[in-house]
């Protein structure tokens, strides 16, 4: 109908939702992403791979910016695909706020099972079909906690750790030798705990925004 057709929103710019994902950068493209996530895990030899990926791209595009695809080849990013504990090619996970909500291996069945797939990925609160188990559901939040363990470690480095720990080090001991005495020590200590506190908030409340 004419009024459905100008609802709909004009097709993206490929390279605004269309990306080839890495360590390096899978906590700005995935995690942080604005828009919920098509991830493909795929590899160039994969023949259903070939296939599927060309119509995840397109269905990106028509999507309007609503909706991006990052893909992951297997074999480039093996880091990522053990994580995700992928067992088989192409594998698609829907990722929304940063957590994975679900997954499917292989070419979908029919073009009804990949529409309930992107509803439920895309609309908050609707129920995916079939619905998921509380088996699922601790499996994909287990997945999440994974993927953003090796996306911190690729963007907070051993040598960026190490700088960090050495600038508070640093500025502890001018902390102390400004204020001086027994009372810059307390102080130094003080701050030294809100530093420990938080850190480790971090770990304990990965996905918390406030603490991201």
């Amino acid at each position: 109908p004419p009024q459905q057709q100008q609802q709909k929103p004009p097709p993206a710019k490929k390279e605004d939702v269309i990306f080839e994902g890495t360590v390096e950068d899978l906590q700005k493209l995935v995690l942080e992403s604005p828009v919920p996530v098509l991830l493909d895990v795929y590899a160039d030899w994969c023949g259903p791979c070939k296939q599927l990926t060309p119509a995840l791209e397109q269905i990106c595009i028509n999507a309007g910016g609503m909706l991006r695809l990052v893909k992951i080849n297997t074999d480039q990013q093996r880091q990522i695909s053990g994580a995700l504990e992928v067992k088989a090619l192409p594998t698609i996970f829907g990722v929304r706020d940063g957590k994975i909500i679900n997954s499917f291996q292989g070419m979908p069945r029919d073009e009804q099972m990949i529409r309930d797939f992107l509803i439920g990925t895309m609309v908050p609160g609707q129920n995916f079909k079939p619905p998921l188990s509380d088996e699922d559901k601790e499996r994909y939040d287990d997945l999440s906690i994974k993927l953003l363990k090796v996306a911190t470690s690729a963007s907070f480095s051993f040598s960026a750790r190490e700088g960090l720990d050495n600038r508070v080090s640093k500025l502890l001991d001018e902390l102390v030798a400004t204020i001086g005495g027994d009372t810059g020590m307390a102080v130094a200590e003080d701050s030294a705990q809100v530093l420990r506190s938080l850190m480790a908030n971090v770990i304990e409340h990965p996905f918390e925004e406030k603490f991201r």
